[in-house]
């Protein structure tokens, strides 16, 4: 999806247009004694060529029946940095959290215009690699000299779902943690915290103290209103800051029934703390990514 912003002309252009008018045809000089209206005579921005991709799947698992992949893509932004007069900038996003950068993916540098494997030399591999399963954009931006001053450009629907089992801590970094973040802002102190405490810039403990308050519910007995409801619950002085109907609740549901899930699962006398100590649980068979339709892959 190409977006194009245009920063900091309207005012100018519209003062402009102002003068002209009160000054009357006389007054303009460009074209004589035509009187003329800038947004009508106003320059074009001429299309911005997209970055180029593709994605190789690979199953990267030589035993019978189990079936783990890995994506590897390519890029070229060659003719799209024909464009670029100040700068550019790649990242990704995985699910709703994007990243600044593509270190996740194995960039050796994120200023390189081209990720590809030489075809004269197949050991030279320099493409991306994805192995959390979800679901992937690449984003490119750059910034360019338009008629009328800077514009941004971006582009984001270089898009792929790699299929697979995620870890309860990968769905919660994607998905989640955007959302609780916007909740830390109450629930960092006082009351809010004393019933879950979300501290600011701190994904690890934000992480880890929802999904101990999701398995302190789970073992309650107590008859009352339980995660996801209770975001939404008229009562619960942050229900003004998601609605039932947003994708932000229905991630935070996913999330919660994936905890559940993993709990039903789990030894007696062991709760979702312990069973996410180091990377997280894998999630359940039926919270994976599926293959998109004519997935196509090969065999390491």
């Amino acid at each position: 999806m190409f977006r194009a912003v245009r920063l900091s002309s309207l005012p100018l252009l519209t003062l402009a247009a102002a003068l002209l008018a009160g000054c009357g045809p006389e007054s303009n000089s460009r074209y004589g004694d035509s009187y003329w209206d800038p947004w009508d005579t106003k320059d074009t921005f001429d299309p911005v060529e997209a970055p180029s991709y593709s994605v190789e799947f690979v199953d990267t698992d030589d035993s019978d029946g189990e079936e783990i992949y890995e994506a590897r893509i390519t890029l070229d932004a060659t003719e799209t940095y024909e464009r670029v007069d100040y700068g550019f900038s790649w990242g990704f996003i995985r699910g709703t959290k994007e990243r600044e950068t593509l270190d996740p993916l194995g960039a050796s540098s994120d200023l390189l215009l081209v990720y590809e494997q030489n075809p004269d030399d197949p050991a030279e591999d320099n493409r991306l690699v994805a192995t959390t399963p979800g679901q992937y954009s690449i984003v490119f931006e750059g910034e360019s000299e338009g008629p009328l001053g800077k514009v941004t450009f971006r582009f984001d629907d270089l898009s792929f779902t790699l299929p697979g089992c995620p870890t309860t801590f990968d769905y919660y970094a994607d998905y989640v943690d955007d959302t609780l973040e916007v909740c830390a802002e109450c629930h960092r102190t006082g009351d809010p915290a004393g019933q879950l405490e979300l501290p600011i810039n701190d994904l690890e403990d934000r992480r880890q103290n929802f999904i101990n308050h999701v398995n302190n519910r789970i073992e309650s007995t107590e008859d009352d209103l339980t995660l996801p409801e209770w975001a939404v619950n008229p009562s619960h002085l942050g229900s003004s800051t998601i609605s039932e109907s947003s994708e932000e609740y229905q991630n935070l549901a996913t999330f919660v029934a994936m905890l559940e899930e993993v709990k039903a699962g789990l030894d007696d006398g062991v709760d979702l703390t312990s069973g996410n100590n180091t990377n997280g649980n894998e999630a359940p068979a039926e919270f994976c990514f599926a293959k998109p339709s004519g997935f196509a892959f090969t065999q390491e």
